[in-house]
């Protein structure tokens, strides 16, 4: 989790370092689509600054609190940090990125606000799907192990049961989080 964090991290600021005024116009999203007029009401100067400063920040402080969480507490919280922190701090740049350009429409900050909330959503639901109990149901058929990635083995699958005080050892996680 922690090579995850740092990799995270890094490339948030090294994405606040890649576009610059000179390049804007190629990669920089809305600005690039833009007319030559319309390029002239943004005040790309001040909004490139504001663009590295937002995301030296959100690269920094995700590497520090990430850290801590899954050091402190644990790797899900980590996870779940590092999950839902970039998609509410694109919320908050979004909101405050917009004072740069002057003399357009707020329809295309509607649409991103409303993107960026459908996939706060979604991410939100998928976490708390993930990270429901499964249960083992054991009965005369055989087993059957519940949730997203539940399995069922029949009574003639089966080898052997034993009751243990600790899991065993996870050599492998092929599904799920």
């Amino acid at each position: 989790m922690i090579y995850i964090i740092m990799g995270l991290s890094l490339l948030f600021m090294a994405t606040g370092f890649i576009v610059t005024e000179k390049n804007a116009k190629y990669l920089l999203s809305g600005y690039n689509t833009m007319s030559s007029e319309d390029r002239i009401k943004v005040d790309i100067r001040a909004y490139i600054g504001y663009f590295r400063k937002f995301h030296l920040f959100l690269g920094i402080s995700l590497l520090m609190v990430g850290i801590s969480l899954t050091y402190f507490i644990n790797a899900n919280a980590g996870g779940i940090f590092i999950t839902i922190y970039p998609i509410l701090a694109y919320f908050y740049f979004v909101t405050t990125g917009s004072k740069y350009a002057k003399g357009f429409s707020n329809k295309g900050q509607t649409v991103g606000l409303v993107v960026l909330a459908g996939t706060l959503l979604i991410v939100i639901g998928l976490l708390g799907y993930g990270m429901k109990e499964d249960r083992l149901v054991i009965n005369s058929n055989g087993m059957e192990l519940t949730g997203s990635y539940g399995e069922t083995l029949t009574q003639s699958e089966i080898q052997s049961m034993k009751l243990v005080n600790q899991l065993p050892e996870i050599s492998i996680k092929t599904n799920g989080f």
